[in-house]
């Protein structure tokens, strides 16, 4: 079978226009985002750079124009439409982190990543992990600071429930703040 393969030139040093971007979904919850807020303000050193948010592409690094990330969300979801998410329980995840566990649209999340991270974007797929949608509340140096944060959030059972209608590209800054790029609504 033949293969083709595209190549791209870099001519010099362009690392002036390469940009860190990620490709999160910000789900809104109210007010109630503020107890998981609360929580992340706690737990997670991110807290106050980024909103809660759950990732379908995790940072990159590359010189792909805004324009073409745009039209590769537009072509990749071009079917996809809106879904109902719920988050509740706080699990322990992978690397020493909190997660905020998907109990409904987690299927909705896995095909999202699974076809962002075609075309455009599958050279940034990792292979070494396994995809967990999630919305990250805490990460710890070690399992003992896990534990301890688990103990005292044992009985956190809270539900949320929004729908999501959009996807939204970002830029990380320097001191790893977040930026908006660009956000596509789903059908």
């Amino acid at each position: 079978a033949f293969r083709s393969r595209i190549y791209l030139l870099h001519l010099g040093n362009n690392t002036m226009n390469k940009k860190k971007r990620a490709i999160i979904i910000f789900p809104q919850f109210g007010s109630d985002t503020n107890l998981i807020q609360d929580i992340r303000n706690q737990y997670d050193p991110l807290a106050h750079k980024i909103a809660p948010h759950i990732t379908l592409v995790f940072p990159f690094e590359s010189d792909i124009s805004s324009n073409e990330l745009r039209q590769h969300l537009k072509n990749s979801l071009y079917e996809f439409k809106s879904f109902n998410l719920t988050l509740q329980r706080i699990i322990h995840g992978q690397e020493n982190h909190l997660f905020l566990n998907i109990t409904r649209g987690q299927k909705e999340v896995i095909e999202i990543h699974d076809l962002l991270y075609s075309r455009l974007l599958i050279g940034f797929l990792s292979k070494q992990h396994h995809y967990q949608p999630h919305l990250t509340v805490g990460r710890f140096k070690d399992l003992n600071a896990v534990k301890i944060a688990m103990n005292k959030l044992k009985y956190f059972d809270y539900k949320f429930e929004t729908t999501i209608d959009k996807i939204t590209t970002e830029i990380i800054l320097d001191d790893l703040s977040s930026k908006v790029d660009f956000e596509i609504r789903l059908k």
